[in-house]
């Protein structure tokens, strides 16, 4: 899952120029968790068999060093870091965009977010669902789903409605390589060009539907 990111790089490199906005200033800009939803450690207990004084250990030193619940689970080897995306999907009541690699996307589709954000910002474009007299659907695999001034940020570029899907970060990273670059890295100070997946590809995407409860082990 998120891990902390660097710091930004120099505005000048950075375009549209609205992407320039620090990350601890985004921060600020997120809305405070709605009650509603299911707090990620109780899901985490309940249906992947992390132990109570597990989490409860977690939120602890949560509260002496600034962090995420599912990070310190992860570090210390308690979730696995796709059971995390899966929790996270649920609580959030959004897809989560597993096996990312064996998808077929439409280059139109990754045309929409340009290599340079799409690397940077840690952001996949999956697919496009018109609307008739409002704005397409956009379904974006992100690493940190909870960036919601980051889907802002994303709609002002793509002209679309952004549904954000939650996705492993690594698998995320090589994901966005596959689509993005032959080369074996992708640099911020050029765009590559589009490599298509082969027809042969898998064309399913496992999305999980937060409709129904995780399959309880």
């Amino acid at each position: 899952m998120s891990s902390p990111r660097a710091t930004h790089p120099s505005p000048s490199r950075r375009n549209p120029s609205y992407f320039r906005r620090s990350r601890e200033a985004r921060a600020l800009l997120l809305p405070t968790p709605m009650s509603s939803l299911p707090r990620l450690g109780e899901i985490l207990v309940r249906y992947y068999r992390v132990p109570e004084t597990t989490v409860e250990g977690a939120a602890t030193a949560l509260s002496a060093v600034p962090g995420r619940l599912g990070d310190v689970l992860l570090t210390i080897g308690a979730v696995t870091e796709e059971d995390l995306a899966r929790a996270v999907a649920f609580q959030r009541r959004i897809p989560v965009a597993l096996n990312l690699q064996n998808a077929i996307i439409d280059p139109a589709v990754l045309r929409l977010v340009p290599a340079v954000i799409a690397a940077w910002e840690r952001v996949l474009p999956i697919s496009r669902t018109p609307r008739a007299g409002a704005p397409d659907d956009l379904l974006v695999a992100m690493a940190d789903p909870s960036d919601v001034e980051l889907c802002r940020e994303l709609e002002q570029i793509t002209k679309c409605t952004v549904q954000p899907a939650v996705a492993v970060e690594a698998d995320l990273r090589a994901a966005i390589r596959r689509f993005y670059t032959a080369a074996s890295s992708l640099t911020l100070d050029e765009e590559p060009s589009v490599v298509p997946l082969t027809p042969s590809s898998p064309a399913v995407l496992p999305l999980y539907s937060p409709s129904e409860a995780p399959t309880e082990i």
